[in-house]
């Protein structure tokens, strides 16, 4: 589902522009009606990415910096040992 996780505002964009450029009726009544429209719409990509994504979550609450996110997240999905960063 959307607002899981992540930034969802570039589908919003999307739709927008593609109203902007064709002038789509649908477009029109998504965008007219996006709080309650928005539900239809889910997210798909790979379990692994997910899983990264709920695992930044966790450590960017610790105050872990963005390249150690990344790292500790790929270490995790695909059952690394953990690298020490300096």
């Amino acid at each position: 589902k959307l607002n899981e996780t992540g930034d969802d505002r570039l589908l919003l964009e999307l739709i927008k522009k593609h109203y902007h450029y064709t002038a789509s009726l649908k477009a029109k009544y998504l965008l007219d009606n996006w709080e309650t429209e928005q539900q239809h719409f889910v997210k798909v990509y790979p379990k692994e990415y997910r899983k990264i994504n709920e695992i930044m979550a966790k450590y960017a609450g610790k105050g872990v910096s963005k390249t150690e996110l990344e790292q500790k997240a790929f270490d995790v999905v695909v059952g690394a040992q953990p690298t020490i960063m300096k």
